[in-house]
């Protein structure tokens, strides 16, 4: 059935004010529609503002969208030098291991050599007996040697006292290569078939601006937002698949965004003054919530993956050498909050640097079960180099962690969790009736 408009009553404009189904309407005209064929071909069409970054000043311009990036960490060595002074030095430790063995036996005491039955290759690779090797009574020495050559006696290179014995006429086995030559402790030196690690940015955007010299303050502009990242352990021995991915709930109960970034870096390149040569640096990160999921396995393997050096025995500085000219210069550096959630489980414990002060290998007492934290807001300026920048957000961070969240920290460990979230639920038993009696005088609803 029809219906129709009622005036409200009461009002200045009960023309033009009505009702129609408990809404209220306002009509502004109550004559016919007057329609203007092809209006818009009459609109003058308005001027944007001209944008001077993207003007004649602009050198050169690229644009990125939806790309995938995959970084793939292999495990072993892939030049032939390096596999081969690997191997070499093996050999020489083995036979200065059984040469101690020897000496141990027959009651003697081992020369000065002892203190040489360690080394460390290439600054990732270790190679003989632990470290504290000093410390060690003489049955827990030739423990320790028996442990070591039992282990390279079933995967390393051929011992000294086997080539002794070598048959010199033809054999079924001599006349075969041997597969031994390029295994370490059960791993080959040689690069693996399978990434152990891998580091994938999907859906990734760029934008990279080049701008003409001597023209302004901006030299060069580069922005890289990515939607997902992740980091894949593909170790065998680790619990976990995903070292890093992003938090789909935070601990507040906020809900990531649709299409949101999960990583946002800005690098701006400037002159302070048009005189000037050297450009400065001006950085801004910003990350959204982490979860992390921390084996041990895969930290060490990342620790050694990036601490290789090019030189098999490099001697660390007396003091640490000042930043260099060329690296580049930061003016400032702003890190936005970066929430944290982790999962950690240890494996071993490195007493000697327990020994040597270093804390942080308390960690590897505790296995951690969603400990939260969060890296607070930080701006630097004036500082030279990316080591300097990473070193100082870390000098910054960590004082931080321990003096404000380390309850927080502490109750991800896995016993102090179970009491944590017991609690949790006693008080919620406790808690929310009392919240909802004084909402409305009911506690049974």
């Amino acid at each position: 059935p029809p219906t129709s408009l009622s005036p409200v009553p009461g009002t200045p404009e009960s023309k033009t004010i009505h009702t129609f189904k408990g809404e209220t309407v306002r009509i502004l005209s109550t004559g016919p529609l007057n329609i203007i064929e092809d209006f818009y071909d009459t609109v003058t069409p308005v001027e944007d503002e001209p944008r001077p970054m993207f003007d004649y000043r602009l050198v050169a311009r690229v644009r990125t969208k939806d790309c995938e990036i995959k970084v793939h960490l292999h495990d072993g060595y892939d030049w032939v030098a390096t596999r081969k002074a690997i191997e070499e030095q093996v050999k020489a430790m083995r036979r200065k291991l059984m040469k101690i063995r020897q000496l141990l036996a027959s009651g003697q005491v081992p020369d000065e050599s002892v203190e040489e039955t360690h080394a460390m290759l290439f600054n990732s690779v270790h190679i003989g007996l632990p470290e504290n090797v000093d410390e060690m009574e003489a049955t827990e020495l030739m423990a320790a040697i028996d442990e070591e050559l039992g282990d390279d006696a079933e995967t390393a290179s051929i011992s000294s006292w086997q080539s002794m014995n070598r048959p010199t006429g033809p054999s079924k086995h001599a006349a075969l290569p041997s597969s031994k030559s390029t295994r370490f402790r059960g791993k080959k030196l040689t690069r693996s078939k399978h990434s152990r690690i891998d580091v994938c940015l999907y859906n990734l955007e760029a934008e990279v601006d080049k701008l003409h010299p001597n023209e302004a303050e901006l030299m060069s502009r580069v922005l890289v937002k990515i939607r997902d990242l992740e980091i894949q352990d593909h170790i065998k021995t680790s619990t976990w698949k995903k070292f890093l991915t992003g938090m789909k709930t935070d601990s507040k109960g906020n809900i990531r965004e649709t299409d949101s970034y999960m990583a946002r870096v800005e690098l701006k390149m400037v002159k302070p003054a048009l005189s000037l040569e050297q450009e400065e640096a001006r950085l801004k990160m910003k990350f959204l919530p982490l979860r992390l999921r921390v084996d041990q396995d895969a930290l060490d393997f990342l620790k050694a993956f990036g601490s290789f050096s090019a030189t098999m025995n490099p001697s660390p500085p007396a003091t640490p050498p000042p930043p260099s000219k060329d690296e580049i210069f930061f003016q400032r550096v702003e890190v936005f909050p970066v929430a944290l959630k982790l999962d950690y489980k240890p494996k071993r414990v490195d007493y000697k640097a327990l020994r040597e002060g270093r804390t942080i290998e308390l960690m590897n007492f505790f296995h951690f079960d969603g400990a939260e934290m969060t890296l607070r807001h930080i701006e630097l300026s004036g500082i030279q180099g990316w080591e300097t920048v990473g070193n100082t957000l870390n000098d910054m961070w960590t004082p931080d962690v321990k003096a404000n969240q380390l309850v927080d920290v502490i109750s991800g460990i896995a016993p102090i969790r179970s009491v944590v979230n017991v609690g949790s639920g006693l008080a919620d038993l406790v808690l929310i009736p009392i919240a909802q009696y004084r909402k409305d005088r009911r506690l049974i609803r």
